[in-house]
Formats: structure tokens, sequence, C-alpha cells
């Protein structure tokens, strides 16, 4: 998701713009979520979530 207000601001010593930063999280988010979709039994971590809300999966 792209923002819509543009900051920019240094970080050691570094130029980065928010638009920077937005692209570095969501590129975080992605690894985490494929991490989650492999790990386990196999199955999609949808899949286990629609699971524990239908009983099958005691918490």
């Amino acid at each position: 998701m792209e923002l819509p207000v543009r900051f920019v601001y240094t970080e050691n010593g570094v130029e980065k713009t928010s638009v920077d930063e937005n692209k570095r999280m969501n590129y975080i988010d992605d690894l985490n979520r494929r991490w989650l979709d492999r790990r386990g039994d196999g199955r999609q971590r949808t899949t286990k979530i629609e699971d524990y809300r239908s009983g099958k999966i005691p918490l």
C-alpha cells in the first residue's frame, strides 16, 4: 500500500522516505505471511484459523 503523503527523514546518516519505509514493512509482512503459511503441518494459515473458529481445533 502506498502512502498518500511522502515524508523524508534521516536515519543513521541515510536519507529515507516514508514510501521506502512502507515498502520495507510490506516486504517484512510478506516474509512473515509466507513463513507462517509454510510452517506446521503444511496447511494454510487461513485454513487453521477457519478450523479454530468452527471448533475443530481447541484453544
